[in-house]
């Protein structure tokens, strides 16, 4: 698996946390790939990703670094992985990076595509963060919407969905719909589980 590796020099924990994972990418049976300024932080040479065909993306940083690697992988329906080294919350910050990737996915990848729906869920999670709950419904609305009608009602992203639905519900005061939801999602989930469909 060829896995490429985006990082933010200015977070202090950047080397260990590359040094550890070169340690293990080769027991995994990943080849690591890097962006240039990486080059001194990595304890051995790796290639770098200039040109390689990868099959996911590593990003260690904040969300800007995480927003870069979705620009350098734009028209690619390549996995992204984001660690955030970062300590701050600034979650006013995060949501508007978060509504840049979402954005970036949409328009490489399509609306109802799951990465594009992952980086929707996380617009709605920084709302939440914000107490800024019906917004945050509404997102969380369109991503549920959008998984039933390309996965199906019964897929476990749905259910997943619909859970984040309840708990913003409950969040907003709306305990009786919230629960009735909670309700639905688990017995789909019991049947799942019986072997049922």
């Amino acid at each position: 698996m060829k896995v490429g590796v985006v990082g933010n020099p200015r977070y202090p924990d950047l080397k260990a946390v590359l040094e550890h994972v070169a340690l293990q990418a080769p027991t995994r049976g990943i080849d690591l790939y890097s962006e240039e300024r990486l080059g001194r932080f990595w304890p051995r040479e790796v290639p770098r990703f200039d040109g390689v065909e990868l099959d996911a993306l590593l990003t260690f940083g904040g969300d800007g670094t995480l927003l870069r690697g979705a620009r350098l992988c734009a028209g690619h329906e390549i996995p992204i992985l984001g660690v955030n080294l970062g300590r701050l919350g600034r979650w006013e910050e995060a949501l508007a990076e978060s509504r840049d990737v979402c954005a970036i996915r949409e328009r490489a990848l399509g609306a109802d595509r799951p990465d594009a729906l992952v980086s929707r869920r996380e617009v709605a999670v920084g709302l939440g963060w914000l107490g800024r709950w019906a917004d945050a419904l509404t997102e969380y609305r369109r991503v549920a919407a959008a998984r039933e009608r390309v996965l199906g009602a019964d897929h476990p992203d749905t259910l997943a969905s619909r859970n984040d639905e309840a708990h913003c519900l409950e969040q907003l005061g709306h305990g009786q719909e919230a629960a009735e939801l909670y309700r639905r999602v688990a017995a789909v989930r019991q049947r799942r589980a019986a072997g049922g469909r």
